[in-house]
């Protein structure tokens, strides 16, 4: 036992001294076991250890070590020059560096040129510009979804305080439900909020979309309460015209049972909406009447000139009935003749009368037949529609009005298909009261 504890502890001695005459001997990773041994194999600590295959063995984990130890080393300074290559490279110095950059510009750019790239090889060089890059384009990335964000935001608060002047738009009987937006925008457009929503820039919503949302939503919400009223107003309880004031009739209503059930607000809603329609019917009524009257006033010029071209002048003595007799049936089937009240027509006949009278005398003095000049102008449109005249005068003139003709055409059909997208309501004036 004795003899194996000093075997034991020679080995140790022998290790130890064998570590001594590696630690001295200037070895490094790429040193062969046959040069060590040459050089090494008449010192007493080699020879202390008396197994050649021991001695080999010691030698090799020692060369492993510093073979360990070597790529630590490297690997460190590989780390240390690519973060210095990649702070150059997020500099303020290194100007070039953009998030559009490419391996090719840096290149150009002389990137492996730089102090921390020529201790690195290629491919770390190309690894830290990746890096730099993701990173520039992560930030630009997150620096665009906050200012979506922030744009969210400011849309958002735009569109409530937007929707907060049409409420109180439509509280005070200026829009209602069925109001198209260019009647609205005539009542908005002074307000600031409107201007902050326009002035905004790459807005993914606009006033027009918020109103439109707004008038949906405000149809949806008093549809009760004007069909209450609607109701009201076709069994006669109350009557509706277009100068009828809300304040007249709500007390009347809010009493009904039915109307009980709905929202006081709701109920000034859907009257100034029914108000609102009942001047609209009344302002087309009354451009349908204008329209009669234009019409009217032209066939009657017409056809009365026709029928009294001889004696113009006993127009005098003759009441619209006879002449209207005495004139082409044309005038009495028209639109004009057959809807317009009597007072009115009379009125129309009268004019007409005293213009056609005074044409007779200005023919006396020499003056033109209005007649003729009317033919004229007329055959001066048509030349215009038709365009430059065969020998090729006016060319130019008439290109520059097809010119404008087709952009005014391409206007009207932009307009027409934006119209199309429209919220589709029935028409209805949007003035208050």
């Amino acid at each position: 036992l004795r003899a194996k504890e000093e075997r034991i502890e020679n080995e140790k001695k022998a290790k130890k001294a064998f570590s001594e005459l590696l630690d001295s001997a200037d070895l490094n990773e790429n040193t062969k076991w046959s040069e060590f041994r040459d050089k090494f194999e008449e010192d007493p600590k080699f020879a202390q250890v008396d197994n050649d295959r021991d001695r080999r063995d010691y030698f090799y984990y020692y060369i492993d070590d510093l073979a360990d130890k070597a790529r630590k080393i490297r690997k460190e300074k590989r780390k240390e020059n690519s973060a210095k290559l990649k702070a150059y490279l997020e500099s303020e110095e290194c100007d070039w560096m953009k998030v559009d950059t490419t391996w090719r510009d840096a290149k150009q750019n002389k990137i492996e040129e730089l102090e921390p790239a020529k201790l690195l090889e290629k491919n770390d060089v190309i690894a830290a510009f990746d890096d730099v890059l993701e990173k520039l384009r992560n930030e630009e990335r997150e620096k665009k979804a906050k200012e979506r964000e922030k744009r969210k935001q400011q849309e958002r608060k735009l569109r409530e305080a937007f929707r907060e002047v049409l409420n109180d738009k439509a509280l005070k009987g200026l829009m209602h439900a069925k109001s198209e937006w260019d009647d609205v925008l005539e009542i908005v457009q002074e307000e600031k909020i409107y201007e902050e929503f326009i002035s905004m820039k790459n807005a993914k919503i606009t006033p027009e979309d918020v109103f439109e949302d707004f008038a949906g939503e405000l149809e949806e919400k008093i549809s009760g309460a004007k069909r209450h009223v609607k109701a009201l107003v076709k069994n006669d309880t109350i009557q509706v015209h277009p100068d009828t004031k809300m304040e007249e009739i709500f007390e009347k209503i809010k009493e009904d049972e039915k109307c009980k059930e709905d929202d006081p607000q709701d109920l000034k809603l859907a009257l100034y909406e029914v108000i609102a329609k009942a001047r609209y019917k009344q302002k087309e009524k009354e451009k349908k009447i204008k329209r009669y009257k234009r019409e009217l006033e032209k066939d009657m010029l017409k056809y009365v000139r026709r029928a009294f071209a001889e004696n113009i002048s006993d127009l005098k003595d003759i009441s619209m009935e006879d002449a209207v007799e005495r004139s082409s049936s044309k005038l009495k089937d028209s639109s004009g003749y057959l809807k317009l009240d009597i007072v009115i027509k009379h009125a129309i006949y009268e004019r007409v009368k005293s213009q056609l009278t005074g044409v007779k005398m200005e023919l006396e003095e020499g003056e033109a037949d209005p007649e003729e000049k009317s033919k004229d102008e007329e055959e001066r449109s048509k030349k215009r529609k038709r365009g430059p005249s065969e020998d090729g005068s006016g060319g130019s003139e008439s290109e520059n009005a097809d010119g404008k003709r087709k952009k005014k055409s391409k206007k009207s059909a932009k307009k027409s298909k934006k119209s199309k997208k429209k919220r589709k309501r029935e028409g209805s004036d949007s003035e208050s009261d």
